[in-house]
């Protein structure tokens, strides 16, 4: 029961406070604002893919010349320390209590920047071989937290990976697009609706760029990408 759910979340929120993952600090989740000030961010980005941008210009040239699947991505923070070692002990490590804090700390940027309010929060599926080795969905666990914080439904069986492909981590661009080419398939058609992809990392933006392809043939109509970092490329 609803009731029952939070009666218990309100015991264990007084037993077990949200604490900053930096310096432990209690907050009402995510970073401390003295940690949060810390974090790089990318201060000018193309207003598409979040690309970090040199000049004046709104779009990058990616996107200028080649323009994404997706409308707009929300990745305000720069991939490196300390984010980047929290993300890495979340994802790698098992630290799963990492999910809440790095969800929250996203969910609090994207409440400020997000132009177009989704209906509905799909995240980044895995293979299922991936997944029983990992034991878990990280994009999965931070979109139920940013769902629970902006009030938006979550679905994980909108979409499904076909293709168990090897990480994009380490592959130049030209491999990334066709590395995840055909890997997704929509479960269900979501025809006239908005939705917010949630990933970890936004690289190439292939990966994204892929799904929010195989959404908009579903219908929907209004694709973002929400993530908590952004790489150089």
């Amino acid at each position: 029961m609803p009731w029952i759910d939070r009666c218990v979340k309100t015991v264990l929120q007084a037993i077990y406070p949200d604490c900053c993952p930096l310096c432990r600090t209690v907050t009402d989740g995510g970073l401390c604002g003295p940690c949060a000030t810390t974090i790089p961010r990318l201060k000018v980005q193309c207003s598409v893919c979040a690309a970090s941008l040199v000049g004046t210009d709104t779009e990058c040239g990616r996107c200028q010349r080649l323009p994404p699947a997706f409308d707009q991505a929300v990745a305000p923070f720069h991939y490196g320390p300390p984010l980047a070692g929290l993300l890495h002990g979340f994802k790698y490590g098992g630290r799963i209590g990492l999910a809440r804090p790095l969800a929250l700390t996203l969910a609090r940027e994207i409440a400020t920047a997000m132009q177009h309010r989704p209906d509905l929060i799909v995240p980044v599926p895995l293979h299922l071989s991936r997944l029983m080795r990992r034991g878990f969905n990280q994009s999965l666990e931070l979109a139920r937290h940013i769902s629970a914080a902006l009030d938006i439904p979550c679905s994980h069986r909108i979409v499904r990976r076909t293709r168990c492909t090897p990480p994009q981590v380490g592959l130049p661009l030209v491999q990334r697009l066709p590395n995840v080419g055909r890997s997704f398939a929509l479960r269900q058609p979501i025809p006239g609706r908005s939705v917010a992809i949630v990933d970890d990392v936004v690289t190439s933006g292939a990966t994204a760029n892929a799904l929010a392809a195989v959404l908009k043939r579903g219908g929907a109509l209004h694709v973002q990408v929400w993530a908590l970092l952004r790489t150089d490329f």
